[in-house]
């Protein structure tokens, strides 16, 4: 899936987990689900990685690619 692969995208140039803080199944879902938090990208990351990483977690299924 789309969205995975640019979750995994971001861990592998941020080198750490992208919800490291969060403890539970709980408190992922109220994060990630409900108020759809992601993972900040880093400024640093080539403009081209990052637009891939970001519309790889669109809300919107039909706006990834």
């Amino acid at each position: 899936d789309v969205y995975s692969f640019g979750i995994l995208y971001w861990e592998i140039c941020a080198l750490k987990k992208p919800f490291g803080k969060i403890k539970t199944a709980n408190e992922f879902h109220s994060t990630v689900i409900v108020k759809k938090t992601r993972p900040k990208v880093e400024k640093k990351w080539p403009k081209n990685i990052s637009e891939i990483i970001e519309t790889s977690w669109s809300d919107a299924p039909s706006d990834r690619p």
